[in-house]
């Protein structure tokens, strides 16, 4: 069993599987359905609301298009401030699913000086 480098009970368990005509087919599954980590949602409650709030969403509100100014770790400090632990990579997949965008502020040249938009008259 060594030689093959997998452990004794992986390949009994595939003898076992063989046997009993549980044979893997092209297209199939191989993992059961639902295995694997579940959503930071699952087991925190709000934590997405919380990270919407938090982001400021800005652009048409009919539209499905939003986007944000802040970055991610802005947002997960902001979080963890009002109690939801979460982290940056977990407010980026947060705000991909739900479709927003990270866009950086505008600038608008102005008689050759660049004004950021929050300075402007």
């Amino acid at each position: 069993m060594k030689k093959s480098g997998a452990s004794a009970l992986t390949v009994q368990k595939g003898v076992r599987e063989i046997k009993a005509g549980q044979v893997y087919h092209p297209g199939e599954r191989i993992r059961k359905e639902g295995g694997g980590r579940k959503k930071l949602s699952f087991y925190t409650a709000g934590v997405e609301e919380a990270v919407e709030k938090i982001a400021n969403p800005k652009g048409n509100p009919e539209s499905t298009l939003q986007w944000t100014s802040l970055s991610m770790e802005p947002i997960a400090e902001a979080a963890k401030k009002q109690g939801v632990q979460v982290s940056r990579m977990s407010v980026y997949r947060i705000l991909k699913e739900k479709g927003f965008a990270l866009r950086a502020n505008k600038k608008e040249i102005e008689e050759g000086v660049i004004i950021p938009i929050g300075m402007r008259n």
